[in-house]
């Protein structure tokens, strides 16, 4: 059953002759209305023709905005059967229901407290890292506006330059600057899609010309002189990590660095979370937690070595990373995770200049590294799979899960060989 609605002129108490003009709007013969904000007087309302006139004694003045009135009215009344058909297809309702739905759409939503309603919901679903982008970019959006949130529908490219102007004022890295663009993009269309707001007219898109790629960064990679350096060092520090929950020991971060340059670049969150469930016989898998993909391994004896080193029969866990946090909920995992990674990093640059190293090492190094040898090795493109001169990891990755893992496996013994400087025998797998 569809709705009715219709224009009335409601008396107003203490002004003879003049109304407020009412918006009735009726659904399963239950009717519900809408004050307007426009009074008019007896004259100037035609209820059966349900049409604003203009009386003749009319000033000029008030006979624009008498037309202005009418136009203002049809949009309103327009806006009150796009918000019935998004009802519709949700189920049944009721006339209260939409004239609910009419008010909160005229009051705004803000943008903010928007966002902070997905990040709410994206922690409940585990997608931790992509909350922690909105609610970074709201915090720094708001801080823009001194603290104050504004609506939707305010939203508009001027703004939007002004505000990434404000960033850069705050020396933010173009890096930085896309992120927070990026994710207050997102936001702002699925607000669109969700019919939170519908905007009245076409307009231009608040983020047109606004940076929202990924600017390209120095050199990470490493060379192998610099991988065997590393190795070397390993030596000379101590032999056990730190008791698990205390931290990262320089001996484990070296170790950890190794291990994900011998697994074709394995993310720090992904050892972190690596099970024994991801090893069945010589095939290490497990699925990238940043994308999704699965990515398979075939196993040589420097992998097993770092991994017999930290193993513990008593935890399914790998590496002594979240042991201590096996029962915990996944977001504090996460922030754990997270912790691990700084001390990580910071264990990295000191043994960087153990190594004699003139370059800063990060987690990120590692991967970099494994596909820059790879390329210098001559192994094709599609091949190494995780190289970095692609325009986008998702490409990448999409590649690589297209390709036989059997020259994947190849291709990772030659790079370990060259590393190692004698030829590792082939595996078999099981």
């Amino acid at each position: 059953m569809k709705i009715t609605v219709k224009m009335t002129l409601r008396n107003m108490q203490g002004s003879y002759g003049k109304g407020v003009l009412t918006l009735r709007i009726t659904r399963h013969r239950v009717s519900r209305m809408i004050s307007t904000p426009y009074v008019l007087s007896s004259d100037e309302w035609d209820s059966a023709r349900q049409r604003i006139n203009s009386y003749k004694k009319s000033s000029p003045k008030r006979k624009k905005e008498l037309a202005e009135i009418n136009d203002e009215v049809k949009k309103e009344i327009q806006l009150i059967f796009q918000l019935a058909e998004i009802l519709e297809i949700q189920g049944d309702y009721s006339a209260q229901d939409l004239v609910t739905f009419f008010r909160s759409q005229k009051r705004g939503q803000l943008f903010c407290d928007y966002i902070y309603g997905k990040v709410e919901y994206l922690k409940k679903i585990g997608h931790f890292g992509t909350a922690h982008a909105y609610e970074y970019a709201a915090i720094s959006f708001m801080k823009f506006n001194a603290g104050k949130d504004v609506c939707i529908e305010k939203i508009n490219n001027g703004m939007m330059i002004n505000y990434e102007h404000h960033l850069k004022t705050e020396k933010k890295s173009r890096n930085t600057i896309s992120c927070y663009m990026r994710s207050l993009r997102a936001v702002y269309n699925q607000s669109i899609a969700e019919k939170v707001f519908i905007p009245r007219e076409r307009k231009i898109n608040p983020f047109a010309g606004i940076f929202t790629g990924n600017a390209k960064t120095g050199k990470r990679a490493i060379k192998v002189n610099d991988i065997s350096k590393l190795m070397e060092v390993e030596i000379s520090l101590p032999v056990s990590p730190l008791p698990c929950g205390e931290g990262l020991g320089e001996r484990f971060s070296l170790d950890l660095f190794l291990f994900s340059f011998y697994t074709q670049g394995m993310s720090f969150s992904d050892m972190a979370n690596l099970k024994t469930e991801n090893i069945k016989g010589n095939i290490l898998t497990y699925y990238r937690k940043k994308t999704g993909q699965k990515v398979i391994i075939e196993m040589e004896e420097c992998m097993k070595e770092i991994i017999d080193r930290y193993s513990d029969s008593n935890s399914n866990y790998i590496f002594p990373i979240l042991r201590n946090y096996h029962d915990c909920c996944e977001f504090i995992k996460w922030k754990k995770t997270g912790a691990a990674l700084t001390v990580y990093n910071k264990n990295l640059s000191k043994l960087a200049r153990l190594a004699g190293i003139g370059k800063s090492l990060t987690s990120y190094v590692a991967r970099h590294s494994w596909a820059s040898i790879a390329s210098q090795e001559g192994i094709p493109i599609a091949t190494i799979g995780r190289g970095m001169g692609h325009e986008s990891e998702r490409t990448t990755l999409i590649y690589i899960s297209q390709l036989d893992s059997s020259d994947v496996g190849k291709a990772n013994r030659k790079i370990l060989s060259r590393i190692s400087g004698e030829q590792i025998p082939t595996t078999q797998t099981t």
